[in-house]
């Protein structure tokens, strides 16, 4: 299967393409700017494709862990850890807590 095929390094492509138009959006909206005169503007944290049902799954469960997003969802270890990140700054689960499951807020 062609890299191009591939849904899931497709999906990691055009959010890294997303990404990098923030970026260059940032950038040019700061250009010739002080840093006192720089736009501070709300950046809502990203939301990968599965976000929803990652929340969905941790709400069912009533606990959040990388292993039961892995689980759940049919997905690698670092993709979990990407939704659990991403879980964390959306406010919806709490920090970690050595390798205890998180509490879902």
């Amino acid at each position: 299967m062609h890299t191009s095929e591939h849904p899931r390094l497709k999906e990691a492509h055009q959010m890294a393409i997303r990404a990098a138009n923030k970026v260059d959006h940032l950038i040019e909206t700061m250009d010739g700017c002080s840093e006192d005169e720089a736009p501070h503007e709300e950046v809502e944290p990203a939301k990968d494709p599965l976000f929803d049902e990652a929340l969905a799954a941790v709400r069912t469960e009533g606990r959040a862990s990388t292993s039961l997003l892995q689980r759940k969802l049919n997905i690698g270890y670092v993709k979990s850890s990407i939704l659990m990140d991403q879980l964390e700054a959306h406010g919806i689960i709490g920090p970690k807590d050595g390798a205890k499951p998180r509490k879902v807020l």
